[in-house]
């Protein structure tokens, strides 16, 4: 696309802008950007559509808990706490997988809690990714048994 153009039309203005042509004829219809007619066709000035997104608020930063893991704690968790730990943690989660899995598979359909999702989660702490293998398991389970 040629961006020297001096105007626009509606679907460049979305091309150029990244703004979707329903935002775009919202933002018209609301007067926050100038749009011309000529003949059928709409053009949009791009000193007019430099402005309207000049004009638009910038994003704050998100706030977030203070018990939230940020991505950089999660990336230097081995070095936090030892291979050997995140090893033991992986095998805790995926003892109670299986642990999980051997009940689910063990126990008839019309005793088991609804919703399974759950109770896995509830009773054994699971995780919902830890919760949703526990269920494949289970199923695997089932179906290789005679």
């Amino acid at each position: 696309m040629n961006t020297d153009k001096l105007g626009f039309s509606i679907e460049e203005a979305v091309e150029f802008s990244g703004i979707g042509r329903t935002r775009i004829f919202a933002a018209i219809n609301a007067g926050q950007l100038v749009a011309r007619k000529f003949g059928r066709r709409t053009v949009i000035l791009r000193q007019d559509l430099e402005a309207f997104l000049g004009a638009l608020p910038a994003r704050a930063p998100k706030e977030l808990p203070a018990n939230t893991i940020r991505a950089s704690a999660f990336l230097t968790n081995k070095e936090f706490l030892g291979q050997e730990a995140i090893d033991e943690q992986i095998l805790d989660s995926s003892a109670a997988t299986d642990k999980a899995a051997q009940w689910l598979a063990s126990t008839p359909r019309e005793q088991r809690p609804r919703p399974v999702m759950v109770e896995l989660r509830e009773r054994l702490g699971l995780s919902a990714v830890d919760a949703c293998a526990a269920i494949r398991e289970a199923n695997l389970i089932r179906a290789r048994s005679p």
